[in-house]
């Protein structure tokens, strides 16, 4: 598996990297920043349509679908992410500023592909427990990119009033449609998830799926509308999820926190669907 994530590293930056420089001639620019993430995204999947490739890169394990959603997590956080390390060159020569950023752009080759493994390896697992599985691949599935999106605004280091004052409407209203965003995936999420792939119990599992959304939309409802808070939970969300001051516990936070509710929600839909199968199973018996 190693040798097969080396030789996908490597035939990946074998092209990306070079022509990444060519066209910045040496340097990064808007356009080769684009020409990057657009080469790392197809190359994977242009070496796949040769055969003898496609066998050569087979040790590592991969899924189209997987290897998307890691480059598009990835490519979100180094363009928009508030935590990336800025890199000073300063006045380094011209083949020491390429070669820094060959480094750079070999790094962030490595760090795509092995979350596209990573990923790829975390849903082919083996299911043993039904609950915490489920919630995990829900989970998994639904919060990386919204709360990245999310994260990225809270993250707003806003101490003068003033600039609180200038940019207010406008954060808000993005925090707002990235809130929207967040649930409506959530919610395709779980009913793509959980929609019924047989016959058998169609209906049941279809209020199964009714009960787990309709418990996590009531849960951050609560939490998103101003439900009710006593005042120490409402010190803790404080300490928690400190907002606009430059906390990576923006990030973290409402993670642990959506992936609570994912737990509960799935928990009280897997309740309610094998309440229903067995009263279904003793009706059937019954009446033979």
């Amino acid at each position: 598996m190693i040798r097969g994530l080396l030789r996908n590293i490597g035939a990946t930056a074998l092209l990306a990297v070079p022509i990444t420089l060519l066209v910045g001639l040496g340097n990064l620019t808007n356009i080769s920043i684009n020409v990057f993430g657009l080469l790392v995204l197809v190359l994977p999947y242009i070496y796949r349509l040769n055969s003898r490739l496609r066998h050569w890169l087979a040790a590592m394990p991969w899924h189209s679908g997987y290897y998307f959603y890691s480059w598009l997590w990835w490519q979100l956080f180094f363009f928009f992410g508030s935590t990336a390390i800025p890199i000073n060159i300063g006045d380094a020569h011209n083949w020491l500023i390429t070669l820094i950023w060959a480094v750079v752009l070999l790094v962030v080759t490595l760090i795509i592909i092995i979350w596209g493994m990573a990923a790829t390896l975390f849903f082919k697992r083996a299911h043993k427990h039904e609950w915490i599985d489920t919630t995990l691949d829900i989970s998994a599935y639904a919060l990386p990119v919204p709360l990245l999106l999310i994260g990225n605004i809270l993250y707003l280091n806003v101490t003068d009033p003033m600039v609180a004052l200038r940019i207010s409407r406008g954060v808000f209203t993005l925090l707002t449609l990235l809130t929207y965003f967040g649930l409506f995936e959530s919610i395709v999420v779980m009913l793509a998830y959980l929609y019924p792939r047989s016959d058998n119990y169609r209906r049941i599992r279809l209020v199964r799926i009714l009960v787990t959304v309709l418990v996590w939309f009531a849960i951050n409802a609560h939490m998103l509308l101003g439900g009710y808070i006593p005042q120490w939970g409402m010190y803790l969300m404080a300490l928690a999820l400190p907002m606009f001051q430059a906390s990576p516990l923006v990030y973290i936070t409402p993670a642990v926190f959506e992936f609570i509710v994912f737990g509960i929600a799935v928990a009280c839909g897997m309740w309610v669907e094998r309440r229903l199968i067995t009263y279904s199973k003793r009706r059937q018996a019954t009446k033979r």
